[in-house]
């Protein structure tokens, strides 16, 4: 094992200062090296190195020295360090002697250490594996546990008898939280749970206080939900979720969107690529709010036949998958010559390859620092499958507006890297073997080349914030083993390179005061859908202006730049909403989705609330067909898009309507009196005030005399409503319907 404390450029070898390590040999005979290096995230001085064999290591000084520790067992990689706490760490113990059936799903013990991995000890058994975890605040640990066995068939891809277990107390006490809980994700402040209701069929709950209580995940009731994928938490605290439904072959799955509270899901997309073994293809443009990529199967229905594979378009959203859009790719290629599909197929588009893909290219790339630049592996051709495209075929591609236009940059497919904020390129072959790497100052515009060692280049890192101008070129050399002249087995020598590219530019970038003015490297942009019109820039219902170095200036911002940004909050518009709980969109609108509640007459109930919504004098028809129901709460169909900061300007109401038909004595007398002896105690302590005034007037002021306030047997109580009881029949449904009385903005 090796060290380096200067990013890179030197390394130490560590192997001497571990005790019982050895160098892992090409030929494999060493069987005591280090198989993982596991940093604690609750002191950075602090790391794990999980041995191969019995031997393991913990540094507490960034690995000025090690501790050895000898186990008479394997510690499995996937070793979990406390959120907190750097001397608690989980680890797992495999049954190895049900593995060596090879017949069975095997269950082994969760392991336990309390003094930096110095002892170790089993605090369960019958865990089910990879699935064990801290909760986010570190103050209980999670596991799925077989209630009886410590194996079960393979052929079972659902258990109902694993259960999600939960302990605050290191094991020493727990209790099941999900019965038949099989899978489990802790994402963010949530904790996701498949649960088994059957041995194909699993539903999703969702806690949200550091796994103390669970709800179930409100989905349609038509779904047949097979699998989840849980992507990503926005910045207003919503998830998305991709559910695998019906048959578990398909090749797609639709895309949900949960409230704050993980609870109530609406439908984003229809159809988005997700295959089993490669995870769903959706990307997050970090740094930005609300900006996603996704690919969708535009041929969903004509997959589910053997052997036809998916035809995808990539798409875009702004709104956090409230509207989603096909992005536009390039007219011509990085040579400057136009696409031969484009006048031959009306379906040539720019189709892009995510992380997770068959031909194992690199994907959709945007870190954090780039203010909207991404890079990507893409495919400008006729609509068809991308399985058999070839990397002879693919592109580079660079957008510089958050994923809505992409332009090639060049041909072929590539391992790439960002630095100086998105200013510096950094790229090579994909599994080539080559000498030379390119890098660009121009975002593309033109390459220069440096030469380096003979490799096939793995990964190209830099810092996590993609600020700097120092790189690692990761690879390795395929070798003919001496032993076997006939070059029949191939071996691995990994390679590190060190760039640094601080020394080949000219001159530091000027003018972050004066954007977009002729003399300064920097200019404005907006990341937004909408391009025209009063609202063009805003986004989420905020305009937020980014100061970026101009394409084509090669100039460096160095590790000190700070990205201005200026923000402006907008009016509420139609781009702000998405669709609510139990409707979907349909082109521009939300409409209700058929189906979607289990039980008829709730179903029944809301198709005539949607209609109600439009059409208010439905409202005894509604009434008379609903009669159990008194009150009618009516939904538009839109909420804001999670995260959305908008004031003002459109607004849906959605009030509530009172089917006084169909209410009790009781009901109808506290429904209307309720009102009405609210004004009158308002009403009553004003007149109470008037009266003691001209009591206390008549006091002092003899001579003063007034009229009778009223003769009309009424006393006047009229002028502060229509409180009468005689008149009850005009304070009806119309009045209440009336606009404003009783709606209230949409606002989740």
């Amino acid at each position: 094992m090796y060290r380096s404390t200067d990013e890179g450029a030197s390394w130490a070898r560590e192997s001497a200062k571990m005790k019982g390590s050895l160098n892992i040999l090409a030929s494999g005979e060493a069987k005591n090296g280090v198989a993982a290096v596991i940093p604690s995230p609750a002191d950075p001085e602090t790391a794990f190195l999980v041995g191969l064999g019995s031997t393991h290591w913990v540094t507490e000084d960034n690995g000025e020295t090690y501790k050895d520790v000898v186990s008479d067992y394997t510690i499995d990689v996937r070793l979990l360090p406390h959120p907190t706490d750097s001397t608690i760490a989980l680890s797992y113990k495999h049954n190895k002697e049900c593995i060596r059936e090879g017949k069975h799903h095997c269950f082994g013990e969760l392991l336990l250490t309390t003094d930096s991995g110095e002892s170790w000890r089993s605090v369960a058994e019958r865990v089910k594996y990879p699935s064990y975890a801290w909760t986010q605040t570190g103050t209980g640990l999670l596991m799925v546990q077989h209630s009886t066995a410590d194996r079960k068939s393979e052929a079972t891809r659902w258990d109902p008898e694993l259960d999600l277990i939960y302990s605050s107390d290191l094991c020493e006490n727990t209790q099941v939280m999900v019965e038949g809980g099989n899978n489990f994700a802790v994402v963010g402040p949530y904790v996701f749970v498949a649960k088994a209701e059957s041995l194909t069929d699993v539903s999703l709950y969702v806690s949200k206080d550091d796994s103390k209580t669970y709800a179930k995940a409100k989905f349609p009731a038509q779904l047949s939900q097979r699998s989840y994928g849980i992507m990503d938490t926005s910045e207003d605290g919503s998830i998305f979720a991709s559910v695998r439904d019906g048959d578990p072959n398909v090749r797609f799955s639709s895309l949900y969107l949960s409230d704050a509270a993980g609870e109530h899901w609406t439908l984003s997309m229809k159809h988005t690529h997700h295959e089993r073994g490669y995870g769903v293809d959706l990307a997050k443009f970090h740094g930005l709010r609300g900006i996603y990529l996704a690919n969708q199967v535009v041929n969903a229905a004509a997959t589910r036949q053997q052997g036809v594979s998916p035809e995808m378009q990539t798409v875009v959203t702004f709104d956090s998958g409230g509207e989603w859009f096909p992005i536009t790719g390039p007219e011509k290629d990085s040579d400057g010559e136009k696409y031969l599909c484009l006048a031959v197929s009306r379906s040539c588009r720019l189709h892009l390859f995510f992380r997770q893909n068959r031909q194992g290219v690199y994907g959709i790339y945007a870190p954090e620092n780039a203010a909207g630049l991404a890079l990507a592996t893409g495919y400008m051709g006729p609509a068809g499958s991308l399985d058999d495209v070839t990397t002879n075929e693919m592109g580079l591609y660079l957008s510089r507006d958050a994923g809505r236009s992409w332009v090639e940059i060049r041909k072929g497919a590539y391992t790439y890297e960002m630095g100086d904020h998105g200013a510096l390129l950094l790229i090579a072959k994909h599994r080539t073997a080559t000498e030379v790497v390119h890098y660009s100052w121009d975002e593309g515009e033109t390459w220069e080349d440096i030469a380096i060692p003979r490799m096939e280049v793995t990964n190209i890192v830099t810092e996590p914030a993609s600020t700097s101008q120092k790189f690692i070129v990761m690879g390795r050399n395929r070798e003919t083993d001496s032993e076997d002249e006939g070059g029949g087995s191939s071996l691995n020598k990994a390679t590190l390179v060190y760039l640094d590219l601080t020394g080949l530019h000219e001159r530091e970038c000027k003018g972050a005061d004066s954007p977009g003015k002729e003399d300064s490297d920097y200019e404005v942009w907006n990341p937004s859908a909408v391009v025209s019109g009063e609202n063009a820039g805003c986004s989420l219902g905020v305009k937020t202006a980014y100061v970026r170095r101009k394409r084509g200036k090669k100039c460096f911002n160095g590790l000190t730049h700070e990205s201005h940004t200026q923000e402006q909050v907008c009016e509420c518009t139609h781009e702000d909403y998405v669709c609510a709980y139990g409707y979907e969109r349909k082109g521009k609108e939300c409409v209700r989705q058929k189906a979607f509640y289990s039980d008829p007459k709730e179903e029944s109930l809301h198709d005539d609330l949607a209609e109600l919504y439009k059409n208010r004098g439905l409202l005894q028809a509604t009434c008379a067909k609903h009669a159990d129901q008194t009150e009618l709460y009516l939904t538009s169909g839109y909420k804001l898009a999670p995260g959305d900061q908008c004031k003002g300007g459109l607004v849906f109401d959605e009030p509530k309507l009172y089917c006084e038909q169909n209410m009790s004595v009781a009901e109808e007398v506290e429904h209307h009196w309720g009102y009405a002896l609210t004004g009158l105690g308002i009403a009553g302590a004003a007149l109470a005030v008037i009266v003691l005034y001209v009591l206390y007037k008549r006091a002092t002021s003899p001579s003063v005399r007034y009229e009778a306030l009223s003769t009309d047997g009424n006393d006047g109580v009229q002028v502060f409503g229509q409180m009468d009881p005689d008149l009850d029949d005009d304070f009806g449904d119309d009045e209440l319907a009336a606009e404003g009385i009783h709606s209230r903005p949409l606002r989740y």
